[in-house]
């Protein structure tokens, strides 16, 4: 069973969205006017969906170094990996515009009927969001690189 816990805002001594394609894991957002693309990349299938994540919330908003006032867990189907993807960023995003709650940290783990998600967030009214939050994700994947045991995925949001 794998798992991955990760604080979606960079630490001091950690890679930005800037990130190198060379760290262990990373990843980088190209706005758009209509649209961003956040590409991610990490030695481990879960652990580039917590990368993906990240990259998607500091494409709209700057969550510092809040610390999470609210959590919730929720078991997500689908075993395959492009639904893995899909499922968490529909629930990240379904809190951010329907209840309210942006994550600043997440906590991935496999099981067996497909990925368990928890996420601590805070009220979103807390948070300096300098674009409003996407409102679909309207492509997405996540595989392994060829030849590579690294795992890469690539999100387009829209506005």
């Amino acid at each position: 069973m794998s798992d991955t816990s990760r604080w979606l805002a960079p630490a001091a001594d950690e890679p930005s969205a800037a990130a190198s394609p060379d760290a262990p894991a990373g990843h980088w957002t190209v706005p758009g006017p209509r649209a961003d693309r956040v590409e991610a990349w990490a030695p481990t299938r879960l652990g580039c969906v917590a990368e993906a994540v990240a990259g998607v919330i500091e494409a709209f908003a700057d969550v510092g170094d809040q610390q999470p006032s609210r959590y919730h867990r929720v078991i997500l189907p689908g075993r395959e990996d492009p639904e893995v993807l899909r499922a968490v960023l529909d629930e990240v995003l379904y809190d951010v515009r329907s209840v309210g709650v942006l994550p600043v940290w997440i906590s991935l783990r496999s099981r067996p009927e497909g990925a368990e998600l928890e996420i601590g967030g805070i009220d979103t009214d807390e948070v300096r969001a300098p674009q409003r939050a996407p409102v679909r994700v309207s492509l997405h994947r996540l595989a392994r690189r060829p030849g590579s045991r690294e795992w890469t995925a690539s999100v387009v949001l829209r506005r």
